[in-house]
């Protein structure tokens, strides 16, 4: 019987020394509804290298309905915030910085801009609703 072998497809050029690979992509709210269908909270890391807007926008049901704690990055490059920026005011979310200094909170955009002070790497925040039950927890657990 012959085994059939599943081969990867070779990535594209995109220059010299980087290239692109498609892969398969789902959303938050089809990833919760299938492996976590009860009312959980969720501790979600978003690591998507600059579509974050994306996957907040496919986890809408999910980030609005359940008890969500999210980290994410926000590149310092981005100098619009886009990620806090969607997290803070399109979610309603409280969002930390996470320093060397421990949690920093962010109430506005200006706060995201004295933080993110290198454009080469990316900075990581915490961020939950209001209402959260965990939030509190993770929060105090990181300080």
């Amino acid at each position: 019987m012959a085994r059939r072998v599943a081969r990867a497809a070779r990535p594209t050029g995109a220059s010299a020394g980087q290239y692109t690979t498609r892969v398969p992509t789902t959303t938050i709210d089809r990833v919760a509804r299938r492996y976590w269908p009860d009312e959980r909270p969720l501790l979600i890391k978003l690591d998507v290298e600059g579509a974050e807007s994306a996957a907040l926008a496919g986890g809408k049901d999910t980030l609005a309905d359940r008890d969500v704690v999210l980290i994410y990055e926000d590149h310092g490059s981005d100098t619009e915030h886009t990620s806090t920026r969607a997290v803070l005011e399109g979610l309603g979310f409280r969002v930390y910085a996470c320093t060397r200094n421990g949690p920093v909170e962010i109430g506005q955009l200006t706060d995201v801009a004295r933080i993110k002070t290198d454009t080469v790497r990316g900075f990581n925040f915490l961020a939950f609703h209001p209402r959260s039950t965990v939030g509190p927890a993770v929060l105090a657990a990181a300080a």
